[in-house]
């Protein structure tokens, strides 16, 4: 449309404006179903966790028995699994119906594997012969080992986790003594390399179904058989007195312990290394001995009057250069006090 002004200016053009359209918005609302309960994964995910629980039970001593099953005669329970996993269950009624139906097909399927095992429950009363297990009562176990004809040298690899250990010399044998539990178990070993002889010796600790746990290892050493000593220990007392064997190196690993630990004069030359972590650790040292510390600690060591210090973490006995024995100590203390007598 075409509008005049008043003085005949040139005629105007009124703009034309649209009309809005008109838009429809759709909404889509999709009703979704309940995800489905799958049945064979609940049975498979059921008898794992019970077959895992038995083996558990087994291998920590809470249960001792004998299982001879040949697992591949099993595989049926795969197609079972598979068509529990086929059950559709959206439904409160049918899951409870479907899980009452799981479990009854697993107690059928372990009671024909029942049937079909070798299943024996019993409790272990062998006699001590390498390896030990005690449960429940306390009982004393005699150790010993001969030494081989063929035997210069020895090497004892001990590792124990026990409440008390002791260890001496004097005994007959290469290595005697005895063990005291109603937790741990014993595996001892002997074997001839050349003319070394290597003994293993290892206590184990077991769950416990007494109120108190009793574990105390006494082993004694021989005097005369030049002996190195490698100790990796976790007892909450240890008591070595090596005044009469022949113990000329040791390595000596400590875990919340208390460690008296007695030196000898016999062998010539003695090195011995102790590594340490929140303990207590007493040396007795022989007077006539000459002695060098190699020391690494939280704090300075507590030395008697008479010794020398060389560097911030040697120190040595004023005997040290004409002593007909000499004994080198390579201390790692961490956390841990020391006392030097």
């Amino acid at each position: 449309m075409v509008n005049k002004n008043k003085k005949g200016a040139a005629p105007r053009r009124t703009p034309l404006t649209a009309e809005p359209e008109n838009k429809e918005v759709h909404h889509h609302y999709y009703k979704t179903n309940p995800r489905r309960f799958d049945f064979g994964k609940l049975s498979l995910g059921l008898f794992l966790l019970l077959l895992g629980l038995l083996y558990l039970a087994k291998n920590t001593g809470w249960l001792n028995f004998n299982w001879e099953v040949n697992l591949w005669q099993l595989w049926p329970l795969l197609i079972i699994f598979a068509g529990l996993s086929l059950i559709t269950g959206r439904t409160l009624a049918s899951i409870f119906a479907g899980t009452i139906l799981t479990l009854t097909v697993l107690t059928l399927s372990l009671i024909l594997i029942a049937g079909q095992a070798n299943w024996r429950l019993d409790v272990k009363t062998q006699p001590f012969s390498n390896q030990v297990e005690v449960q429940s009562v306390s009982q004393t176990f005699p150790l010993g080992i001969e030494r081989s004809s063929t035997a210069q040298t020895a090497d004892i690899l001990l590792k124990t986790s026990l409440s008390d250990l002791t260890l001496s010399g004097g005994a007959s044998k290469l290595l005697q003594g005895n063990l005291e539990t109603n937790f741990s178990e014993l595996v001892l070993s002997s074997k001839d390399s050349a003319a070394r002889q290597i003994i293993n010796l290892e206590t184990r600790p077991r769950l416990s179904r007494v109120d108190k746990n009793i574990s105390r290892l006494n082993v004694q050493l021989n005097s005369a058989l030049p002996t190195n000593l490698y100790l990796d220990s976790a007892a909450a007392n240890c008591q070595l007195d090596l005044t009469a064997t022949a113990v000329n190196m040791a390595e000596i690993s400590l875990l919340a312990s208390n460690l008296r630990l007695t030196l000898s004069a016999l062998p010539p030359q003695q090195n011995f290394t102790v590594k340490a972590k929140t303990s207590a650790v007493n040396i007795i040292l022989p007077k006539e001995a000459g002695v060098k510390i190699i020391y690494s600690g939280n704090q300075k060591p507590d030395l008697p009057a008479g010794w020398e210090k060389i560097s911030n973490s040697v120190y040595q006995t004023a005997n040290y250069a004409q002593a007909k024995t000499l004994i080198e100590l390579t201390l790692d203390l961490s956390l841990s006090s020391l006392t030097i007598n």
